[in-house]
């Protein structure tokens, strides 16, 4: 078992799910995977979670507020990316034709976060490390082991990707599009059709 001690830039470093209900996530996936909760309070009250695999970071989960609960908005996992530079990606994002939905801010010591959709509506995450630096596991079982952006607009991701991140892609036989990153390859893309019906573009997330 490897313990990640840092992340290169532009590969995905942390997940979170924000949920309505953190106690069942917390029962759910202390079942699926035998990750321990560990809840850290946060400035202005409340807790984060820390899904922790033997001691070691694999994950975080935090509770909806009660505007996006009222607002109808699903349970959802977040992915992010890491970058040194949180603000100069927020620059890039606009430029590209993303949308910045909470433009870059510190988060107690942890580190620098910015929240982001792609042009076309899937949202992600930028992370700056400080004191966090995002899963010390990963890429072993009941770890992180795969990002997915499903799209309607693959071709338009990959340009998006390539300008904001330097992502560079490879696409395989079926027409699945993989990303590479830092020269390995970190996450996919899958066109989406009409069968998917009214699901919206998005990350997935894969353990």
């Amino acid at each position: 078992m490897q313990v990640v001690k840092e992340y290169p830039n532009g590969i995905f470093n942390w997940v979170d799910l924000s949920t309505t209900d953190i106690a069942g996530a917390k029962a759910f996936y202390a079942g699926l995977f035998g990750w321990e909760a560990e809840d850290q309070p946060i400035d202005g009250g409340g807790f984060y979670t820390m899904f922790k695999l033997n001691g070691y970071t694999v994950a975080g989960a935090g509770q909806m507020s009660p505007e996006m609960a009222e607002s109808g908005m699903p349970p959802v996992w977040t992915s992010y990316v890491k970058h040194d530079d949180a603000d100069a990606i927020a620059a890039k994002i606009g430029a590209a034709g993303g949308q910045l939905m909470m433009p870059p801010m510190d988060v107690m010591a942890e580190g620098r976060m910015v929240m982001a959709a792609d042009p076309s509506g899937a949202v992600f995450g930028v992370w700056q490390p400080k004191n966090h630096i995002g899963a010390q596991l990963c890429n072993i079982p009941n770890t992180l082991v795969w990002n997915e952006l499903q799209t309607r607009d693959a071709a338009g991701a990959q340009t998006f990707y390539g300008e904001v991140f330097g992502w560079t892609t490879e696409t395989d036989e079926s027409g699945y599009v993989m990303y590479r990153a830092d020269g390995r390859m970190q996450a996919g893309s899958l066109q989406m059709d009409e069968s998917w019906g009214e699901i919206p573009n998005n990350w997935a997330v894969y353990f």
